[in-house]
């Protein structure tokens, strides 16, 4: 049950969504803005691929997708990112839980009034990245949960 390819890619009107997360009402992108949304995707990714406590291959495949995406794009060095979050993992569930709350209110601050839209894309993926390994966890459902809610998006995920 993995996201479509293109889950983190487009819209169903095909605009991107980094492109949307980035538009002005003048249509004019702000390069930083858009650098920072990016790194937030990748941010919480990371940590929600590893929220129950495990990174179960099918997860770890749709990250890597992501991680190519930014690394051609030369936006997100993921690999230094990754070393940033690797000891908040050692940290255990609440810490990490923490970090996706403190992430769900900076997208909120750097999307603006495209926080729902952009919230609607990013759940998307993450939805998918959640679903992949077939096995939800409490802590997944908890935190998706709680990114929906911050950004007013209705999203749910599959009960077992």
């Amino acid at each position: 049950m993995a996201a479509p390819s293109n889950a983190s890619d487009a819209t169903d009107d095909g605009v991107g969504f980094f492109d949307l997360a980035g538009e002005e009402d003048s249509g004019a992108a702000e390069p930083g803005r858009v650098q920072a949304l990016k790194r937030m995707l990748f941010d919480l990714s990371y940590l929600l691929m590893n929220a129950d406590g495990t990174e179960h291959i099918s997860e770890r495949m749709l990250t890597r997708k992501l991680e190519s995406r930014m690394e051609k794009e030369g936006s997100v060095d993921t690999e230094a990112r990754a070393n940033e979050l690797a000891p908040l993992l050692e940290k255990g569930p609440d810490a990490i839980r923490d970090r996706i709350e403190t992430l769900a209110t900076e997208l909120a601050q750097e999307a603006g009034d495209r926080t729902q839209a952009v919230g609607e894309r990013y759940l998307d993926f993450l939805k998918g990245l959640i679903v992949a390994d077939a096995s939800v966890s409490e802590e997944e459902y908890e935190v998706f949960e709680m990114l929906c809610d911050k950004w007013g998006v209705d999203k749910d995920l599959p009960r077992a």
